[in-house]
């Protein structure tokens, strides 16, 4: 199944011609759902997977800042390039940032008991990887380009930090492993499991007047619609 938490309240079953907004968190247990963006980018979402919408604003084929918080699981995103002035598009996981212009790349995140893992795999053009805090040009980070992976790995804690200070420590002992290449064999099945075509929900281009949009909605203007 697929749902939908509503940033307003309330969690539904994503269906066809639903609207999502900024604050909505998508959750694929065994479904998975293909979202098309209003800045013309497409999201696939597989199974056990879970994605919050934390930022999207964008002037058509100008600027965007849009920012997405990967919880659990993967996302293939194919995000268009006609954007030349501001352009933030990145997913966000607990401790690591992937940071890109134009791309076809998959996230994931793993949080084991030994592990935390941010994992970047980019089909084609290339995607900044980075520790969360670390987004300045001169900071440490990867540039993974098309065929190739990268991971910021850090060292479960004992326990959960208490502070923002305990956990920018946890985060400062991670690492970012080398650059490696994905065979074509990895390729082919990455696109075989996250391929674009209508599965269980498939999203539509999300308007900016859309009719079921109630008056006490708390966001302005919807995303995308399924």
């Amino acid at each position: 199944s697929v749902r939908l938490e509503r940033v307003k309240g309330g969690t539904e079953v994503a269906k066809k011609d639903m609207v999502v907004y900024v604050g909505d968190t998508m959750i694929t247990e065994d479904g998975k759902i293909q979202v098309a963006l209003q800045d013309g980018s497409t999201m696939m979402l597989p199974s056990n997977s879970k994605l919050k919408i934390e930022n999207f604003a964008m002037v058509a084929d100008k600027k965007r800042n849009i920012v997405m918080n990967l919880l659990k699981g993967k996302v293939r995103n194919q995000v268009n390039k006609n954007y030349k002035e501001e352009n933030v598009f990145q997913i966000r996981t607990r401790t690591a940032v992937a940071g890109v212009r134009g791309t076809d790349f998959i996230a994931s995140v793993e949080l084991t008991d030994e592990q935390w893992i941010t994992a970047v795999k980019t089909l084609e053009g290339k995607v900044r990887l980075n520790a969360v805090g670390s987004e300045a040009e001169g900071d440490d980070h990867r540039i993974v380009t098309e065929g190739t992976a990268a991971a910021f790995v850090v060292k479960a804690p004992s326990r959960e930090p208490a502070s923002e200070s305990e956990f920018k420590k946890v985060v400062s002992g991670g690492e970012l492993t080398p650059i490696s290449y994905i065979s074509e064999d990895e390729i082919r099945l990455i696109k075989d499991a996250t391929e674009f075509k209508p599965v269980e929900v498939q999203a539509a281009v999300g308007a900016r007047q859309v009719a079921s949009l109630d008056s006490d909605t708390v966001c302005s203007e919807p995303i995308g619609q399924f």
